[in-house]
């Protein structure tokens, strides 16, 4: 049996790297227009979209790729590198958009309006908390004999994948409805494009994780129902 340390992935055939490269084109290039926006019309409110744009769009969506092994740079990476990667990257992510949520809510304070009162704000909490559940289930996802044999690794993965795509929905869904907001500086095309870009770059980025999920679904329920039936 092959150490899993030692143990490369099969090169990923070129569809799979050409659909990967969009999408990281489709995810970078509206970071850095973001990004340089929210620089041109400076402010402290900036740090909010800059923050958080890089955040989700760069780091946590690169997390899934890592984890998927899709990714060019990843390719050569054994399981256990990639999973390494995956929690790295999702941590720094993570940090990063609370840092964002953070000086939204200072930035509010200092104002005094009130918070979590529209759809953006409340699409950013609910992400925020379904990130951080993600990051604690990552932890016995990762160390799935600390409850095996009562807790299957299987059940773990699913909730674990659940989780991520849930979350990388709502951060992706909050970055989005941010952009059409009053504080946007740039014109009406670029954030349409922007708009565009981030939907199919979703699409794009959670298929596998998405599949993957509800594979693992149908295994957990034949056991169920094998169990049931003896």
């Amino acid at each position: 049996m092959k150490d899993d340390n030692a143990a490369v992935k099969a090169a990923p055939s070129l569809l799979v790297l050409s659909v990967s490269a969009l999408t990281h084109v489709l995810l970078v290039w509206p970071v850095i227009y973001v990004v340089v926006l929210s620089a041109i019309k400076y402010s402290f409110f900036s740090w909010h979209p800059i923050c958080t744009t890089v955040g989700v769009c760069l780091l946590m969506t690169e997390a899934v790729f890592g984890i998927s092994g899709e990714a060019y740079l990843n390719q050569r990476l054994s399981r256990r590198g990639r999973v390494t990667l995956h929690w790295v990257l999702h941590t720094l992510g993570l940090g990063l958009t609370i840092a964002g949520f953070a000086v939204i809510v200072v930035n509010k304070s200092w104002y005094n309006k009130d918070h979590f009162m529209t759809t953006h704000g409340q699409l950013g909490l609910s992400a925020v908390v379904v990130g951080v559940l993600v990051a604690i289930s990552g932890i016995p996802t990762q160390n799935a004999n600390w409850l095996y044999p009562r807790v299957s690794p299987v059940l773990l993965k699913v909730i674990h994948g659940i989780l991520g795509i849930a979350a990388t929905i709502l951060l992706l869904a909050a970055t989005i409805n941010g952009i059409y907001l009053r504080w946007w500086p740039g014109s009406e095309v670029g954030r349409d494009l922007v708009f565009a870009s981030f939907v199919l770059a979703l699409i794009f980025l959670l298929a596998k994780p998405v599949l993957g999920a509800a594979s693992r679904s149908r295994l957990l329920w034949r056991r169920s129902t094998r169990v049931a039936r003896t």
